[in-house]
This record gives C-alpha cells, sequence and structure tokens, in this order.
C-alpha cells in the first residue's frame, strides 16, 4: 500500500494526471492489494470519493458511486479482473470507471436543472429557487430523501437555524414544500408537484414516474435509435424531467440496458 499512496503522490505532484484518472487506479489498487480482511471496496471507493474531493471536483456529498456499482456488481468486478487479463492494462478497467463518473454527474446535473424549475400548484408563479434552496433540495433528492427535517434542511444547505426556516416558508408558500406535522417536529416532502412531474403537468404528462412509466416514454423518445441521447438533447427537446426521473429511478445504466442501448 505504502507504494501505491507514494505513486499517487509524485503523480498528483507533478499534475501529470486527471483527478479522475488517478481516483480510478487508486480503486483498482486498493482492491488489487487486498489489504484488509473484509471492506475493501468500500475502502476503495471511500478513498475515491476523497480523492476527488480534494482536487475541487466533487460537490460534497451529491454525488454516491454506489449505485453505479450496485447496478451490476458482474460488470464491476469484471471491469476490476480485466487488468490483471490484459496484463496489467487498466484502459478496460478506467473505461467503465470513468463512465460511472460521468454517469452520476449526469444524473446530479439533471437533478438540479430539474428543481430549478419548480413550479407552485397556487397562481404564485416559478419559484426561482435560491443557492441554498437549490444545494438543499438537490442534495437531499439525490440522497434519495422522500422526507426530511428542519436540522436535515440546515446540514443540506449549509445555513442556520434562521434562514432555513425563512427559506422553507418559502419553498410552502409556493406548494413546493408540503409540511407534515407541527412545531419542532415539523417533516417537509416534495410537492408531487416540483420537479420532474411539474414539468409535464401541462401536457397532459403522467404526474407520477413510476417504471413503467419511464419505460414507455422512454421508448416513445428514442423510438429506433440504435444510440443513447445525451443529456443535452433530452433537455433541448424539453425532456430534462424524464431524464432526471429514469436517473433517480436506478440510474442512466440501468435503463439503458433494458432499452438494448
Amino acid at each position: 500500500m505504502q507504494g501505491i499512496f507514494d505513486w499517487f503522490h509524485a503523480k498528483a505532484a507533478a499534475a501529470s494526471e486527471p483527478a479522475f484518472v488517478l481516483a480510478g487506479a487508486m480503486h483498482y489498487g486498493i482492491t488489487e492489494v487486498h489489504p484488509f480482511a473484509d471492506g475493501n471496496g468500500r475502502a476503495a471507493r471511500l478513498f475515491q470519493t476523497a480523492l476527488l474531493m480534494q482536487a475541487d471536483v466533487l460537490p460534497g456529498r451529491m454525488l454516491s458511486f454506489e449505485r453505479y456499482y450496485a447496478e451490476d456488481r458482474p460488470a464491476y468486478y469484471a471491469a476490476l479482473r480485466s487488468v490483471r487479463e490484459r496484463t496489467l492494462n487498466m484502459e478496460g478497467w478506467l473505461e467503465y470507471f470513468l463512465r460511472g463518473l460521468a454517469e452520476e454527474y449526469e444524473r446530479v446535473a439533471a437533478t438540479v436543472a430539474d428543481l430549478s424549475s419548480l413550479v407552485a400548484a397556487s397562481s404564485k408563479g416559478p419559484l426561482r429557487l435560491t443557492p441554498s434552496q437549490e444545494r438543499a433540495l438537490a442534495s437531499l433528492r439525490i440522497e434519495g430523501r422522500r422526507e426530511f427535517s428542519r436540522r436535515d434542511y440546515e446540514q443540506a444547505a449549509g445555513v442556520g437555524r434562521s434562514a432555513a426556516g425563512e427559506d422553507l416558508r418559502e419553498l410552502v408558500r409556493h406548494g413546493a414544500l408540503i409540511p407534515r406535522g407541527a412545531g419542532p417536529s415539523t417533516r417537509y416532502a416534495l410537492s408531487a408537484t416540483s420537479g420532474a412531474s411539474a414539468g409535464r403537468e401541462s401536457r397532459g404528462r403522467p404526474r407520477t414516474w413510476t417504471d413503467p412509466v419511464i419505460e414507455r416514454e422512454l421508448r416513445t423518445f428514442i423510438g429506433g435509435r440504435h444510440d443513447w441521447p445525451s443529456p443535452e438533447e433530452f433537455r433541448s427537446r424539453g425532456e430534462g424531467a424524464l431524464y432526471a426521473a429514469a436517473s433517480r429511478a436506478g440510474g442512466i445504466a440501468r435503463w439503458r440496458r433494458l432499452m438494448g442501448l
């Protein structure tokens, strides 16, 4: 392990490789050396995340790479094995690793874009999220939180109690959040009219993104294509909400497999 860390520090000091490539190489190195009796994969993913955060290319807790690896464990292990099978050539592993990073970044970007267009159930008009509101809602939503407390919001937004209370009152007033309970125990849930479903309501599209709905909408959108559309294509054709919903429901890699792409 000392040799791996010496190699990493030398590469980082020389800035000879992008942080993403170094993180992938470190991930592989830890799993290959297997320094612990258990938890080597978790340790590798922890170091990967720490390295990317240190390089300032990872927005805190907003990204979770566990989803990508858990979607297809055999593919993950096969990518790791490919290094030895190819006489320590890391090309196959790094391709897999970098594709996972790209899909996770795209998922986060789609979710943030989706959140930025929250529309109230009332006639108050579009809600333009403040930086703290966008940061908190994106973080909580990406983590899969259906409901959260004021304290959860404070931590996600990085603001104090007073600012959190003001943010939450505005979000409730615009219909973006639904309060449940009262007093200190109040919890907040994302409104059914927010985010992905809101953007499509005016066109008579589904308000609930179940797996069958996502699959039907994706097949309609993709049509007879033999390649997967880029996130920009989804957004430019008014289907950013669909991309965000697919990202949250198992990840883009899952839907690409189901679509045969």
